[in-house]
């Protein structure tokens, strides 16, 4: 669909816009050099990584047909009053976000990291081995030295449908095209420029990314505001179940970094592959995003085996 004009794409309910509650700093605020530790890693203070995260959040545009289509908070319910499975509160939107780094052209660099949930993909019918309980679409920010843009790059929280959004800046090397299943850049990254933020359009019920463009920043009927929150609450996130009649949370997380409850019927297919239950939601650090091979997500050396510089 990257093929399709924009205003092409299907649609399915409405398309509306989540953007943050908090207006993106100024440039120069979002610009000052960071800190670096002994090892050249680039460590924001608190603020200057809120800056950061302010500047580059994206605005989720979502073709929003039913409730599966608006994203919230992870929760546990138990329907049963005994068994707990995953949900989500869409009560108030939320994207999560957390730090990581990884490695160009001799440097360390920071990433930011922006995750948005969904109560369920819907399953289309009997057959489909794709469907099921909660739905993630995670987006990346790679900021090269000069803390500008270097790479886009977007997974389900399953670590399919990987897809990589180079800035002009990079190119893919031909060693990457000839790997056994090699990587996806979908479309260049647009260059954004002042007043202008990156919009992110997903489909209904599969939540697809369908398109990444630059657009000024509007304030409608169709426009609503996203809180960003550390990744770090998915540890305690909330649960119906109360303990002496105070509200619990537990973990999102089993031990095996999944979310039970959320498996897929393509697991009874993907199996032999050598990946854990391929589908269902996992926390960061265990993502995937290969099933010919070795690859994953947070690899140190993921931009310098796929990307050389354009020029």
């Amino acid at each position: 669909r990257f093929a399709l004009p924009l205003e092409q794409l299907p649609v399915l309910g409405e398309v509306l816009r989540y953007q943050p509650e908090q207006a993106p700093p100024a440039p120069q605020t979002a610009s000052v050099p960071l800190k670096r530790d002994q090892l050249g890693i680039p460590r924001p203070d608190p603020q200057q990584l809120q800056a950061l995260l302010l500047r580059h959040a994206p605005v989720w545009e979502i073709d929003v047909a039913a409730a599966y289509d608006r994203p919230g908070r992870p929760v546990w319910r138990s329907p049963d009053g005994a068994q707990l499975v995953p949900a989500v509160d869409t009560s108030k939107a939320l994207t999560f976000y957390y730090p990581s780094y990884s490695w160009w052209q001799s440097q360390p660099v920071l990433q930011l990291n922006y995750l948005i949930w969904f109560d369920q993909r819907p399953l289309e019918g009997p057959f489909d081995i794709l469907g099921g309980a909660l739905d993630g679409v995670l987006w990346r920010v790679t900021l090269g030295p000069d803390q500008q843009p270097l790479l886009y790059d977007s997974i389900h929280a399953c670590g399919c449908y990987h897809l990589f959004f180079p800035t002009p800046a990079l190119r893919l090397r031909t060693t990457a095209l000839q790997l056994p299943e090699p990587p996806l850049a979908a479309q260049t990254a647009p260059i954004l420029h002042a007043g202008q933020q990156l919009v992110i359009r997903l489909a209904s019920a599969t939540h697809y990314l369908e398109r990444v463009y630059a657009a000024t920043e509007t304030n409608s009927e169709t426009t609503q505001t996203y809180q960003l929150l550390d990744y770090a609450a998915l540890y305690q996130t909330p649960s119906d179940k109360s303990t002496n009649g105070k509200s619990a949370s537990r973990n999102l997380f089993n031990a095996e970094g999944l979310v039970s409850g959320t498996e897929r019927a393509e697991r009874l297919l993907l199996w032999p592959l050598g990946v854990a239950e391929p589908g269902a939601m996992r926390e960061r650090g265990r993502h995937a995003v290969a099933f010919v091979g070795r690859r994953h997500f947070d690899d140190a050396d993921l931009l310098d085996t796929l990307f050389e510089p354009a020029d």
